[in-house]
C-alpha cells in the first residue's frame, strides 16, 4: 500500500459520507484483479471489527496511483528515473527537472536540468541531489509532446496533393 485516506465522519446520520480510499501499488504495477481482491479483503477485515455496522455503509475504494499523484515511497522514485519531475521541498523551494538518479541505499534523489548562465548566456547542465526526507511533494510531469526534434506527420490533405515518381 502507498496511502490510505479517510474522508467524512463516522456516526453521522448519513454514514455514506464516510469514504476510505486506498492507493495500492507494487514494483510491477498493480492490476485490476489485485485491486478487487484487496478491496474484498479489506472490507472483510473492517466488517469483522467490533461495532462495525458503519462499515457496511462506508464507501471503500482501492485504486492504483495514477498520473498526477505524488510519489510517496522509494520504489516509486526508482521506477521513475529518467522522467520529468516537479518537486516542492520541505522549505517551500520549487524544483523542476529530470529525475536522473535515485539511490535507495542513501534515500537521495538527483534532479538534472538545463539553464542559461546569467553571466555567459550559455546553456549549462545543472544537477542537484537532495535527501528524499527534504521532499514535501514530488509529481511526475507527463508530456504528450513527441521527442525533441520530432517532426509532425503531414496531414492526409497534404499527402493527397503530393505525387511521387
Amino acid at each position: 500500500m502507498v496511502e490510505v485516506q479517510v474522508h467524512g465522519a463516522r456516526g453521522l446520520q448519513n454514514d455514506r459520507s464516510l469514504r476510505i480510499e486506498v492507493l495500492a501499488d507494487t514494483d510491477a504495477g498493480i492490476r485490476l484483479e489485485q485491486c478487487t481482491a484487496l478491496n474484498r479483503g479489506l472490507r472483510e477485515q473492517l466488517e469483522a471489527l467490533p461495532e462495525a455496522a458503519w462499515v457496511a455503509e462506508a464507501e471503500l475504494s482501492v485504486t492504483s496511483p495514477g498520473v498526477g499523484n505524488p510519489l510517496k515511497v522509494a520504489r516509486q522514485f526508482s521506477a521513475n528515473v529518467g522522467r520529468s519531475l516537479e518537486v516542492k521541498t520541505t522549505t517551500g523551494e520549487q524544483l523542476s527537472g529530470t529525475l536522473s538518479a535515485f539511490d535507495a541505499a542513501t534515500d537521495r534523489l538527483t534532479l538534472s536540468w538545463v539553464a542559461r548562465n546569467p553571466v555567459t548566456k550559455k546553456k549549462e547542465s545543472l544537477t542537484r541531489t537532495l535527501p528524499r526526507a527534504d521532499v514535501a511533494r514530488a509529481v511526475v510531469q507527463v508530456s504528450f509532446a513527441g521527442p525533441v526534434g520530432a517532426k509532425a506527420l503531414p496531414s492526409p490533405a497534404a499527402s493527397a496533393n503530393t505525387t511521387s515518381h
